[in-house]
């Protein structure tokens, strides 16, 4: 009997079968294995059979939802304003969480306080990974060409495109409801569609041919006016898009938006939409901290701040929190012994700056990391 004809019986005889209690157990070790880059064969088979089991007792008539799991952590407090990523561990508001192989993060709001939802490469499978305020995690689904996942610490939708070719869907779970509340398929003739924000509910898509809103259960994407440059972001209902050669960003509606200078760094708003980082998302790169600037939407000005760093100081990374930029500060740069080690950067430094009061402090120092990995530290954006 194969995966789909024991799937089909269970959904026949689900009325008969009694429901007790989760396999609490065996699930955590089933995700401490799930998370290993060295997992066996046998394990893989392992954590099939546990989700399995964990699908039968819990109920449901969609087999996508899967409970949380996890252990429980002892609270910490994280300096930093958002969620972010040191190679081996998740920060988040109050708890850390050992996680590794980690490319994206984007906040989403929990229960009030903050969670993320990560995309992950485990077993050459990148998985979509929901984390709560308190650490537990649960694995919500699967992206097979990209490592995007949107949200918005305003809001606890949460998105992402899976699928290749003419199977490509766009995907909307809600951390709140525990459960994917929608998928779509995405356009034939739009194969690149990819999600670039959460706001207000929505999830906004955009590719060199324009951009696309969806509003999850309520039909199919639908062409969405940003202009004629590259939808980079929406928050609290504010729109930046960027020039086609990234040399400008325009924050706004159509026709009456505010042109400013565009970057070499990280690009995005603010949740709330008063802030914005106009660098273009050509990748990550060493830049100096005054080249990624944060300007006010309102009248497109820049905040002046006092980093306090040397001119060539490496910034490798910027994002905007709650009244707060975060800045990546890169330090000792290694030169390898032997010409087959990787060289980079392996010590980085976590600065704050106030949006208000333009004040900056250290939060984190000494932040260590394998200069072989993809991005050493990841900020939630």
């Amino acid at each position: 009997m194969n995966e789909q004809q024991i799937t089909q019986l269970l959904r026949e005889e689900w009325s008969t079968i009694e429901v007790g209690p989760a396999p609490v157990e065996a699930v955590t070790a089933s995700a401490r294995l799930r998370r290993s880059r060295f997992a066996t064969a046998g394990a893989v088979g392992l954590a099939a059979a546990v989700t399995l089991a964990v699908v039968l007792v819990t109920g449901g008539d969609d087999p996508r939802t899967i409970p949380p799991t996890g252990t429980d952590l002892p609270p910490r407090s994280n300096p930093v304003d958002i969620a972010w990523h040191d190679g081996q561990t998740l920060h988040l508001r109050a708890v850390d969480v050992p996680m590794d192989l980690v490319l994206d993060v984007a906040p989403v709001q929990d229960g009030g306080t903050y969670g993320a939802v990560v995309s992950r490469l485990v077993d050459d499978v990148v998985e979509v990974v929901h984390v709560d305020a308190a650490g537990e995690q649960a694995v919500i689904g699967t992206i097979v060409t990209k490592a995007d996942v949107v949200g918005s610490p305003r809001d606890t939708v949460a998105a992402w495109v899976e699928g290749t070719g003419a199977d490509r869907e766009v995907v909307a779970y809600d951390t709140a409801l525990a459960a994917e509340i929608a998928r779509t398929p995405l356009p034939a003739d739009r194969p690149e569609l990819n999600a670039v924000a959460v706001d207000g509910g929505a999830v906004y898509l955009t590719d060199s041919q324009g951009s696309q809103v969806w509003v999850p259960g309520d039909g199919t994407p639908t062409a969405y006016d940003a202009g004629e440059g590259l939808l980079l972001d929406v928050a609290g209902g504010v729109r930046l898009v960027a020039a086609r050669d990234f040399r400008t960003v325009s924050v706004g509606p159509v026709g009456a938006a505010r042109t400013i200078p565009g970057g070499n760094g990280a690009t995005g708003l603010s949740a709330d939409g008063s802030f914005v980082l106009p660098g273009s998302p050509l990748g990550v790169g060493t830049m100096d901290a005054s080249e990624s600037p944060v300007h006010r939407t309102e009248d497109g000005e820049a905040v002046s701040l006092d980093l306090g760093l040397e001119p060539e100081t490496a910034v490798l990374d910027a994002a905007l929190g709650d009244g707060v930029v975060v800045y990546v500060i890169a330090r000792d740069f290694l030169l390898p012994e032997n010409p087959e080690d990787p060289a980079g950067y392996q010590v980085f430094s976590l600065v704050t700056c106030d949006l208000g009061s333009g004040t900056c402090d250290t939060a984190v120092a000494d932040v260590k990391a394998d200069p072989s990995s993809r991005s050493p530290v990841l900020l939630a954006r």
